[in-house]
């Protein structure tokens, strides 16, 4: 059995019936559950009540914990601090949010609106209050007539989670949200959200998932949540507007069966579900910029330009991973490398002919591709320049990118973009728009 506890704040009361309108209700409250511990929250005034209250209840362990300060029960800043402090010491002993429940009845309205907005920040779930639907001609509770009211505070602090969670979409951090959001099917990871508040607790965490399944490559688990969540999500559009434009829909999930699509034997067959993974590297590139991951935005973009290549060879019945050693377009590009004396070719597993970045595209020109001399022909100045790329950190070098100009990465990813454009006029400008459809924060 977990450990409960109950903090009550202890005003002055009315003096003159002392018992009727503190003592009473005080202790009907703590008789109300059972309690491994019982802190009271006094003022400096009213800690000889609290004392009064701990001689006459020996059922319960209670803790006395008044303000440190005279006047501060009129200082909510000062209360707040203090029973944040307490709060933080129930659960440095082990009390759980969901075993603690906090009465504000009794105290100046500074400590009641403190401890509510503590036991808020502490996610305790229960709030409590004594009441009376009988009032004596002074607007008091009749004696012996009080009532224990208890009231959630789930629905305010899951719809705080909810309002960060938002903020964390509409700036891309997906991983965010599922670190801030329990998995609804965890029984356990649910306690303190309430019921009616499930299904979209559900939608949104697995709208994270699916954004943040897209968002590492890993296309077919991005398909597989679209396929499952896609009818939630688009009742939950009608629901909640302010989520509306970020709801997948189903031209992304379209979008990313197109890309978890298998890369089958046959060469030319590839090439459009490529074309489609070159923008969405560009619009990934895009989203590690926006988020000041430069080295990693430049890895990225680099990748697109051999990429280009491939695709390329793949149209033209190539593989650069395994280019027919008899192939007249190898024979000419091997005469020119021996001409300049270069190395001849790269040779991988069982000796298969294989094509990087340059010679990818020297096979391109030899095939009378125009596309090859564009891929060959670099700005040195570019930060996606082979020599800059070989130089950074993650590649060959020791120069980090991660303090280059962000305008000047951008403005070289536009290079990128060219030649996505220039390889498939037709398609490039949907599957950009596709791609980009995720990158929520880019500006």
């Amino acid at each position: 059995m977990s450990n409960k506890a109950l903090i009550l704040t202890i005003g002055t009361g009315n003096v003159d019936e002392l018992e009727t309108s503190l003592l009473t209700p005080l202790q009907k409250s703590i008789s109300k559950g059972e309690w491994q511990k019982v802190v009271l929250l006094p003022s400096q005034i009213t800690k000889k009540f609290a004392g009064m209250l701990q001689d006459r209840i020996g059922s319960a362990p209670i803790e006395i914990s008044p303000l440190p300060k005279a006047k501060q029960e009129d200082d909510a800043d000062s209360c707040f601090a203090h029973f944040d402090e307490v709060m933080n010491g129930l659960h440095s002993q082990g009390y759980l949010n969901q075993n603690i429940v906090a009465d504000f009845t009794r105290g100046t309205k500074a400590m009641s609106a403190a401890l509510v907005l503590a036991a808020v920040r502490h996610e305790i779930p229960v709030l409590r209050y004594i009441t009376s639907d009988r009032r004596d001609n002074r607007g008091q509770v009749v004696s012996g007539q009080e009532m224990i009211n208890e009231i959630s505070t789930t629905t305010a602090t899951g719809q705080q989670k909810l309002d960060t969670a938002l903020r964390f979409i509409s700036s891309g951090a997906f991983a965010a949200v599922l670190e801030l959001l329990p998995d609804p099917a965890n029984s356990f990871a649910k306690i303190g959200w309430p019921e009616k508040m499930l299904p979209q607790l559900s939608a949104i965490r697995s709208m994270a998932e699916f954004y943040s399944s897209w968002e590492k490559f890993d296309y077919p688990s991005a398909f597989r949540i679209a396929e499952a969540e896609l009818d939630s999500w688009t009742k939950m559009k009608k629901d909640f507007a302010n989520w509306k434009e970020y709801f997948p829909n189903k031209e992304m999930r379209k979008w990313v069966q197109n890309l978890s699509e298998p890369l089958t034997k046959a060469h030319k067959s590839k090439s459009p579900i490529l074309r489609k993974i070159a923008a969405d590297l560009l619009a990934n590139a895009e989203r590690r910029v926006r988020d000041n991951q430069l080295e990693d935005a430049v890895i990225r973009a680099y990748r697109i330009r051999e990429l280009i290549a491939q695709i390329r060879l793949f149209d033209n019945g190539i593989d650069s991973d395994d280019v027919q050693r008899d192939h007249p377009a190898l024979l000419g590009v091997q005469d020119k490398l021996k001409k300049d004396g270069r190395q001849s070719w790269h040779t991988g597993e069982g000796g298969r002919y294989q094509a990087s970045r340059e010679k990818a595209a020297m096979l391109l020109t030899a095939l009378g591709d125009k596309m090859g001399a564009k891929l060959l022909k670099e700005n040195r100045e570019s930060l996606l320049s082979t020599k800059s790329r070989n130089n950074s950190l993650l590649i060959h070098g020791f120069r980090s990118m991660g303090n280059v100009d962000k305008k000047k990465l951008l403005s070289d990813f536009k290079e990128m973009e060219t030649l996505i454009r220039e390889d498939d006029p037709q398609n490039a400008q949907r599957n950009l728009e596709l791609a980009r459809s995720i990158n929520f924060g880019v500006k």
